[in-house]
């Protein structure tokens, strides 16, 4: 189910024609959907594009209508009259720890790699957009920023360039595993594509600088990323979840003990249990504040280390009118047109 194009059974305004695996994606109108005769783009072809080069000569050449560019690209853009828009995805990207392994099983090791890491300056030197350094890990955008603001700040990073705090730390924690900085080996897991390239080149050289961590970085294509997180094949992976409903459980829940996306081999009957407890609550304030405490266990405990909070550039041709873009929806083409 749901590997091929004709595999797949939906019922929305368009379906899917062809699914030609890493290079494009066609959509057709569904003549069979409720409200078919309003629907006035006829076929979409979604293109699968890793370099980030192609994408800005494809769109400059006129091939795309509808593209998402990295921080460089959109001052290009900019300087050339395009107008660039934005928005929040509602995604928070994080580095995953497999906890499991020598090192890695300890939180004050994750913590001080977490700081390391430098999320502020990723945001600064590597996407250089709107995106915002998390201080916290379920993003702004659910609940229209209530959850985030009662969670508060929970992640103290420095704003003087001093990390010996978080290197005395990460020391401590490995010395409490029998370890140093020279024999704690870590290898870091990427998708291909340049962009990628670039973003785990600064997390490595960060780690190195600001906590003389050696990180080796190896990217691979998309399906072979999944499956060795499944495997749990690795020590770190740069990942991120992006919202299902408006909820903080859409974020919260994936890491309970048994949740099929936990790929740390982190396991807290705590937070299982006050997950649970989220699950049975019907009072709605109640609710919240079990779920509040489920968060600040889990940044207390970080099995994963929340690096930023989304946001997205994008252009769009003059031709194609009505594209709407939201967290909740990211590409809705329901009531977009071609002139």
């Amino acid at each position: 189910y749901a590997t091929e194009a004709d595999n797949i059974v939906t019922n929305g305004p368009f379906k899917m024609t062809k699914w030609e695996h890493d290079n494009e994606i066609v959509l057709e109108r569904n003549e069979d959907f409720y409200n078919a005769d309003s629907i006035k783009l006829a076929k979409i072809t979604m293109r699968m594009i890793t370099d980030s080069n192609t994408v800005m000569n494809e769109y400059v050449a006129g091939n795309l209508d509808l593209a998402g560019f990295s921080g460089d690209q959109v001052t290009q853009l900019k300087d050339q009259g395009v107008e660039v828009l934005n928005y929040s995805d509602g995604s928070c990207f994080y580095l995953e720890f497999n906890t499991s392994l020598p090192g890695l099983n300890n939180a004050k090791v994750r913590q001080a790699l977490a700081i390391g890491a430098n999320a502020q300056g990723f945001v600064d030197n590597v996407l250089k957009n709107s995106s915002t350094a998390a201080l916290s890990y379920t993003p702004e955008s659910i609940k229209g920023g209530e959850f985030s603001t009662a969670v508060g700040n929970l992640i103290d990073r420095p704003t003087n360039g001093d990390y010996s705090a978080a290197k005395a730390l990460l020391e401590e924690g490995l010395a409490e595993e029998g370890l140093t900085l020279d024999t704690f080996k870590v290898t870091m897991i990427g998708d291909d594509g340049d962009t990628v390239t670039t973003m785990c080149a600064f997390i490595q050289e960060q780690l190195r600088v600001n906590l003389g961590v050696t990180m080796e970085i190896n990217q691979m294509p998309y399906k072979s990323r999944l499956e060795a997180m499944k495997n749990k094949n690795f020590s770190i992976v740069f990942a991120g979840w992006g919202p299902d409903y408006n909820d903080p459980m859409t974020f919260l829940d994936l890491w309970v003990s048994t949740g099929g996306n936990n790929h740390t081999s982190w396991a807290n009957k705590e937070f299982d249990a006050l997950i649970q407890a989220a699950y049975a609550e019907t009072d709605a304030d109640a609710r919240t504040d079990i779920l509040i405490q489920a968060e600040k266990l889990l940044i207390e405990e970080m099995p994963i280390a929340p690096m930023y909070h989304r946001k997205r550039d994008y252009a769009v041709s003059t031709r194609l009118k009505g594209a709407l873009r939201t967290a909740f929806q990211d590409l809705n083409l329901v009531n977009a047109y071609v002139e």
